[in-house]
């Protein structure tokens, strides 16, 4: 130019649904092969999942009470505080179902609450799943557990697409509107020595609508070691199932096995011949 400035010009980047709007045929890369395809219509469920009124098990019972990392991340996300209140508001839900679960395996009602220092991590997921002209062929979610100990779970009042894994069949989850849903992780299941399950899942795509969800994981201190309750780990009725290992590592391996299909709590299970070993 005149004046000897150069202007670089900066192209602005569409939003997902203008790039999902222009998908006509899903990429190769996202194609499930023919064993592997989703059944787009899940079963119903044997019996309903539990809806439980957790302002009933916060009542005080007649007594008073006081009440992904990126470089070019936006720091000042406009919902930033309305993230941390709800983070602050579940992570008394996660406490709540803790105790429970705790006294439901004959342990102190705060046993696990108490595992969950001021090093422990939660993280925040958005799913966007944008409609798909080929939901027969492609997974908005591939099947898997989660790494963490709890996940809470505010899905899409609209559209269903979360399905569980029960008895090698998949179920459709019933949508509740302005409900949570609350996931038992696969710490849970390692901490309890296998007496609760982290149940498998998936998500599939729906030719007609988008679908979103959020989900907060509930993990303790990544420096922490996941390994059963001595209290849960009995030589001769119950021996150990599980080997010791690192939060971070198991969180790590989560991601490493999603992308071979497997199961990352597979990898921490003791066989029975290897019981004495490991024991």
């Amino acid at each position: 130019m005149a004046d000897g400035h150069h202007w670089n010009i900066v192209k602005i980047p569409p939003i997902v649904q203008e790039l999902a709007a222009g998908v006509h045929e899903p990429p190769s890369q996202y194609m499930v092969g023919e064993k592997d395809r989703p059944a787009i219509a899940g079963s119903d469920m044997p019996e309903p999942i539990p809806v439980v009124d957790l302002s009933r098990l916060f009542a005080s019972n007649g007594y008073g009470n006081d009440m992904v990392v990126s470089e070019k991340q936006i720091l000042n996300w406009c919902d930033r505080d309305v993230l941390r209140e709800y983070t602050v508001r579940c992570r008394e839900i996660t406490s709540l179902v803790l105790k429970k679960l705790a006294k439901l395996l004959g342990l102190s009602e705060g046993y696990l609450v108490d595992m969950f220092d001021e090093k422990a991590m939660t993280y925040a997921r958005f799913n966007y799943y944008p409609r798909c002209p080929r939901p027969d062929n492609v997974f908005g979610l591939k099947p898997h557990s989660d790494a963490s100990v709890i996940t809470i779970v505010a899905i899409d009042d609209s559209v269903s697409g979360l399905q569980l894994l029960r008895q090698g069949v998949w179920y459709d989850v019933p949508i509740v509107p302005n409900a949570l849903l609350i996931n038992v992780g696969d710490g849970i299941e390692i901490m309890s020595n296998g007496l609760f399950k982290g149940p498998g899942h998936r998500v599939v795509t729906n030719a007609e609508s988008e679908r979103v969800s959020l989900a907060m994981f509930y993990t303790l201190d990544p420096e922490k070691e996941l390994e059963p309750v001595p209290e849960l780990v009995d030589d001769e009725k119950r021996p150990r199932q599980y080997v010791k290992v690192k939060t971070k590592d198991y969180v790590t391996g989560l991601f490493e096995t999603l992308a071979r299909g497997t199961r990352v709590i597979d990898t921490v299970k003791i066989s029975d011949n290897l019981n004495e070993i490991v024991s």
